[in-house]
């Protein structure tokens, strides 16, 4: 019971920092992909 309780807690605080990476590829993506369409003018 108490293995189970620590990997909930501990498996709750990687998921905000994964969506926070997640949110900022997604920007750096957009971003390269501006760039490259800039380039490609």
């Amino acid at each position: 019971m108490t293995t189970e309780s620590i990997t909930t807690d501990q498996a709750k605080a990687p998921v905000d920092t994964g969506r926070g990476l997640l949110l900022t590829m997604l920007l750096m993506v957009l971003l390269g992909v501006a760039g490259m369409y800039l380039v490609s003018l």
